[in-house]
C-alpha cells in the first residue's frame, strides 16, 4: 500500500523505504529469536541493532541529515551497557577479561561516549557556527571527572580487601568529594559562570526558588547527610573489626 501511495503521489519512492524498514525492525525483532538457537546473547542484540542503524541510516538519507552517526555511537553505547557484562560473564572468555568484568566493561563504556562527543562536536562545527574543541577543552575533562568515583568504586569494591561496611564508608567519601568538586570543575571550566550554590552559602532562612539559596541550601543538607553516612559507616567498621581481631586473638 505504501509503495503505492508514495509512487502515485511523488512519483518516485523515498519515504517508502523508511516504512519498508522501520518493518524490516519489527521483524528482526520478531523472527529473528525464533531462527537463533545458539549464541542468541551474540546475535539477536547484534542483529536488533543492526536493523535499527539500517532504518535510521535511511532516514538520514531521506532527511539529508549529518546526524546518523550521533544515535549510531549512541545506541552501541547503550546496547553495550546492557550486554557487555552478560556476554562477559557468560561466555567462555580468558579469565583475564571475565576476572575483571566491571574494569573491562567501563573502559569500554569509557571509549565509546568519548568517541560520542568528539562524533557531536564534528556534527555541531559542520552544521552550526559552532566551533571544533569543545570537546576536548570542556567535555572530556568533565567526563574524565566524572568517572574518577566510578572507576574507585570498581576499585575498592572489588580489589581492596577491607569488610563491605569499611568499603561502603569509603565509596560513600568518594562520591561525597566528587560531588562537592564538580561545581568547582565547572566554574573552572566555564560551564558555570556563576560560582553559586556552593554548600557554604546556605541560608535555611533563605529558600526562594528565583534566589540560589536553594541550590546551596540543598548541597549542604546533601554534604552534612553524606558525611554522616561515612561517619557512621566507618565506625560500625571500626566495631566489626575489632571484634573479628578480638576473636582470632581469643
Amino acid at each position: 500500500m505504501t509503495f503505492i501511495v508514495n509512487l502515485a503521489t511523488a512519483r518516485t519512492l523515498d519515504w517508502f523505504f523508511i516504512v519498508l524498514f522501520s518493518l524490516c525492525v519489527t521483524a528482526t525483532h520478531l523472527l529473528v529469536p525464533q531462527f537463533i538457537r545458539k549464541h542468541r546473547l551474540l546475535f539477536i542484540p547484534l542483529a536488533s541493532l543492526v536493523s535499527i542503524w539500517a532504518l535510521l541510516l535511511v532516514i538520514a538519507i531521506y532527511t539529508g541529515g549529518l546526524w546518523f552517526f550521533i544515535p549510531l555511537v549512541a545506541l552501541l553505547l547503550a546496547y553495550s551497557i546492557i550486554f557487555v557484562p552478560i556476554i562477559i560473564s557468560k561466555y567462555n572468555l580468558p579469565t583475564w577479561i571475565k576476572n575483571h568484568n566491571a574494569l573491562w566493561s567501563i573502559a569500554l563504556y569509557t571509549l565509546l561516549m568519548i568517541l560520542l562527543f568528539i562524533v557531536i562536536n564534528i556534527y555541531t562545527a559542520s552544521t552550526t557556527t559552532d566551533t571544533f574543541g569543545w570537546v576536548f577543552t570542556i567535555a572530556l575533562p568533565i567526563l574524565a571527572f566524572l568517572l574518577l568515583p566510578i572507576y574507585a568504586t570498581i576499585i575498592i569494591s572489588e580489589y581492596i580487601k577491607i569488610n563491605w561496611v569499611f568499603k561502603t564508608s569509603t565509596i560513600t567519601l568518594v562520591w561525597l568529594v566528587a560531588y562537592t568538586i564538580n561545581y568547582f570543575l565547572l566554574y573552572a571550566l566555564g560551564v558555570d559562570t556563576t560560582n553559586q550554590g556552593m554548600f557554604w552559602q546556605a541560608n535555611f532562612s533563605t529558600w526562594t526558588p528565583a534566589g540560589t539559596m536553594v541550590a546551596a541550601n540543598v548541597n549542604l543538607i546533601l554534604n552534612i547527610v553524606g558525611l554522616t553516612a561515612v561517619v557512621a559507616f566507618a565506625i560500625v567498621g571500626i566495631i566489626l573489626a575489632s571484634k573479628k581481631k578480638s576473636k582470632c586473638t581469643n
